[in-house]
């Protein structure tokens, strides 16, 4: 039996007064393990290195997060995130550094892009050739000239050249144009290819430029001659085929410049006209977009040969537009925006 001085403490105690009263065997108890839990508190803290806290207000220590119980986990949102590696895009076979930009001379916007492989070497072998001759002595090189779009090339599904998005949206137009191309090679002549590409405007670095860059060194690639020279007329001007010989003019140009870098000063480079020629389909044929391709021939005084007769194509094999007879309005209209 409990008897009644402790059973009034525990009364009073229940009821929340707050009134002390005699302390029984089991209180005491209760206090002295209190004071052992906070001397083994103090003791924990002083090996941690820790400041001595309240037990209920404690903060861990750095210690305790690395040796004590395992911290829980951040939120997987929480992380920082690695940002995934930027594709790059492959090289261009080692060709995407032979283009320059050549301004035009009256409104000095860009007006001419200029591809050139090899020509340094062409230049060397054909000096070499020369060298039994008298110096001060001209050397004479023959051009074999050719247009691009729907001469050497087309398009897969024989659409608009001007209208190609993809690089590699193009086929020889013929099987025999590789060999052809290395044939006049192996002959002494320098391949050039002149073209008119005014969908680029002077935007020599945007988007069409660079799917026509692109196209040109799968080709050039695709050809494995050791010197090609192309030319593309990106404005309306005296460079674009149709309009003027600036092509040609800037051709004996840079070859007397490439001559002045070589050092062969008592050599100099003339494209000899009467052993060259030029191969283009804008020949003014009824299904012929213009005859830009013959007219520029005849001004720089080159032979000229159709796509058809050169790689004796018939004419299920060529991709033409075949529309009868356009309007007037209607070829002018494709003179302006034609890449060819």
């Amino acid at each position: 039996m409990v008897s009644g001085k402790m059973c009034k403490g525990v009364c009073l105690s229940f009821c929340g007064l707050g009134v002390p009263f005699h302390k029984t065997p089991s209180q005491t108890t209760v206090s002295v393990c209190a004071t052992t839990i906070s001397r083994q508190e103090r003791l924990r803290n002083a090996r941690l290195g820790g400041a001595r806290m309240h037990p209920q207000k404690r903060k861990l220590t750095q210690a305790q997060l690395s040796f004590g119980p395992r911290a829980a986990q951040p939120d997987s949102e929480s992380k920082p995130r690695t940002p995934p590696a930027l594709k790059t895009r492959a090289p261009e076979r080692g060709l995407s550094n032979l283009w320059q930009s050549v301004t035009g001379s009256k409104d000095g916007k860009a007006a001419l892009l200029v591809f050139e492989k090899g020509l340094d070497a062409f230049l060397k072998r054909s000096c070499e050739a020369a060298a039994d001759e008298k110096s001060p002595r001209t050397v004479r090189v023959s051009v074999a000239g050719f247009d691009l779009d729907d001469t050497l090339i087309r398009r897969r599904n024989g659409g608009k050249s001007y209208e190609r998005q993809n690089p590699s949206d193009w086929v020889f137009i013929a099987d025999n144009v590789k060999s052809k191309l290395v044939e006049q090679e192996r002959s002494g002549s320098l391949v050039v290819v002149f073209t008119n590409q005014m969908q680029i405007r002077g935007a020599h670095d945007g988007k069409r430029a660079s799917v026509f860059k692109a196209m040109v060194a799968d080709v050039v690639s695709e050809l494995g001659l050791g010197a090609l020279v192309l030319l593309a007329a990106t404005q309306k001007d005296s460079f674009r085929k149709g309009e003027g010989t600036g092509m040609w003019t800037y051709l004996e140009s840079l070859m007397a410049r490439r001559t002045a870098e070589l050092g062969l000063v008592s050599i100099s480079f003339k494209a000899d006209v009467r052993s060259s020629s030029f191969v283009g389909d804008a020949a003014g044929r009824p299904r012929d977009h213009s005859d830009a391709d013959a007219s520029f021939a005849k001004a720089c005084g080159l032979s000229f040969h159709t796509e058809t007769d050169y790689f004796q194509l018939t004419d299920k094999n060529v991709a033409h537009d075949t529309r009868a007879a356009a309007s007037s309005s209607g070829v002018a209209r494709q003179q302006d925006i034609r890449a060819e």
